[in-house]
């Protein structure tokens, strides 16, 4: 056992190993504790001071966040008299980090090392009390939001839910950490457990840097309820709100599970974090194509929803589409174009990608406008690309399905683009032929969304292109192929010619043919499809 003169600190890592050397120096340090096991990826020390302000002030420091989350190591800090009362009162994580086998340094002036009960009969009594009073605790909470939640009196209900949380966040500090976060947001402290339950980040969709969606949904409901304003109430997230809470639960049920059993076995069996979750991919050309993708653009999760193949325009080659869709930042629509591009010419231009992409927090705001399609495309099976295992899933909502969104406005919309489409045919000159078509290109536009906006759940997708949209609509109504022949007729390169009139160009157009009427042939046959499509789906297109 090394003294402050002499201290030999078993990491690896250079830069901790310096600021826990510093951290001796500085501060009134009592014990030091390791422990490293062949089954975890981490590391873990922990620190047990002589005064509480010391230990305050360095759980703060910026090198404690980052020696977990860059150089996985954690480190616990305590101090004596916090160590010693938990311990009196059975918490486990005590009789566990604390035990004096595990101390590899302890300073010059320590004469009586903290103790931890020596047999397991010993202190099974006390960690009893300390584990009943969190169930009894907890049971009560539940009673009560069961009580208002029977009487639909859904504010009162996520208020006693929120101090559930609170209640079982208390517990997982003092099980993962040594120590409580009173004071502290629930956003904040959550957050800060994170660097120690990374399966936390599965419950929880981050609305910013800062907060969390579902925390923040249950905090505006209470204060909308405050206000008098239940029109605010967000009762259709309580089912999401539940799940949580019994996912957070759990975590403290199995981290009692976890420490007694490390405890019984003498830290044999010690808490070990999963291999990462990654998609078997058997498809070699999806699998390129979701290299390419992660390389140029970083996602957090790719799910492949639907896959075609079909012929080359010189009907040789086969080509095989993949629709993806990719949860991340910053995937804008040229981005995504980018990638497409750059799959398609990595594989010679066999491999095309139909991309959607959208932020976790973006679908989980708009679930009013996309959730059945989504939830029908986030699921295990679909996932072929994780980043990590922690990413959260969406909380899903019991949404009215009688529920469609803004039918009347954006038929409207789309049904004034076709119509001065076909006004300006009949009285304009014949000859203005970028007219004709920059009207075409955006009445064809407005269609095919539209048509998406139909028979895909009220989602629009984000891209911009003529191309993809017209392959999404190929995925929702595989029928829609049998009118491709009449893109052939207007120009081998249809999708670039439409694109580039649907934004502005100083590109020119000269029919050649009889462009115009199959242009209006194009426009009136998907008007006839949409039109059996509203009716058949029982939208409603006008108030």
């Amino acid at each position: 056992m090394e003294t402050k003169n002499k201290i030999d600190i078993p990491l690896h890592n250079e830069i901790i190993r310096n600021q826990i050397s510093q951290t001796i120096k500085e501060f009134s340090v009592l014990q030091l504790h390791f422990f490293k096991t062949e089954n975890s990826e981490y590391t873990e020390i922990l620190i047990l001071m002589k005064e509480t302000k010391e230990a305050e002030t360095l759980r703060i420091r910026p090198w404690i966040g980052k020696a977990a989350e860059a150089y996985k190591v954690h480190i616990y800090i305590s101090y004596y008299h916090k160590a010693e009362y938990q311990l009196k009162h059975g918490n486990p994580f005590y009789q566990y980090y604390a035990d004096p086998s595990a101390i590899f340094w302890k300073g010059d002036n320590v004469d009586e090392l903290l103790q931890t009960y020596g047999t397991k009969k010993e202190f099974k009594k006390k960690r009893n009390v300390f584990k009943e009073k969190f169930y009894h605790d907890h049971d009560i909470l539940m009673t009560e939001v069961e009580k208002f939640r029977s009487r639909r009196m859904y504010a009162s209900a996520f208020q006693s839910y929120l101090t559930v949380f609170e209640h079982n966040i208390e517990y997982l500090e003092n099980l993962f950490m040594g120590w409580i976060s009173y004071g502290k947001n629930i956003h904040h402290r959550l957050k800060h457990l994170m660097r120690y339950i990374p399966e936390l980040k599965k419950v929880f969709v981050m609305k910013d840097e800062h907060s969390f969606y579902l925390i923040g949904k249950i905090e505006e409901s209470i204060k909308a309820a405050e206000e008098d304003d239940e029109s605010f109430v967000s009762s259709e997230s309580f089912g999401a709100v539940k799940a949580a809470e019994e996912q957070v639960y759990r975590m403290v049920v199995d981290r009692f599970s976890e420490l007694g059993k490390m405890t019984a076995f003498k830290k044999t069996e010690h808490w070990a974090t999963a291999a990462e979750d990654t998609a078997v991919l058997s498809d070699v050309r999806l699998e390129k194509a979701v290299e390419t993708i992660v390389e140029r653009l970083s996602p957090e999760e790719i799910y492949m929803f639907h896959k075609k193949e079909s012929y080359s325009q010189n009907g040789t080659e086969k080509v095989v589409y993949y629709y993806l869709l990719l949860i991340g930042e910053g995937l804008g629509d040229n981005s995504l174009y980018d990638t497409q591009q750059s799959v398609r010419d990595k594989s010679r231009g066999k491999v095309n990608v139909i991309i959607l992409g959208h932020r976790r927090f973006s679908i989980q705001d708009r679930l009013f406008q996309s959730q059945e399609f989504m939830h029908k495309i986030m699921t295990d099976e679909n996932r072929v690309y994780a980043s990590h295992r922690y990413h959260p899933p969406i909380h899903w909502e019991y949404l009215s399905s009688d529920e469609h969104g803004d039918v009347c406005i954006y038929y409207n919309r789309m049904i004034k683009t076709v119509k001065q489409y076909f006004v300006v045919r009949e009285k304009a000159d014949a000859e203005n032929d970028e007219l004709f078509f920059l009207l075409f290109s955006h009445a064809l536009m407005r269609i095919l969304r539209f048509y998406l906006y139909c028979s895909l759940s009220n989602y629009f997708p984000n891209f911009s292109k003529m191309d993809d949209t017209w392959n999404l609509c190929l995925y929702a109504d595989p029928s829609l192929e049998k009118i491709e022949f009449l893109f052939e007729k207007i120009s081998p390169e249809f999708f670039r010619l439409t694109n580039s009139f649907l934004k502005y160009t100083d590109r020119s157009y000269c029919f050649q043919n009889n462009e115009l009427p199959v242009m209006d042939e194009i426009l009136n046959t998907l008007l006839g499809k949409l039109e059996k499509l509203i009716k058949g789906s029982n939208l409603r297109r006008n108030e």
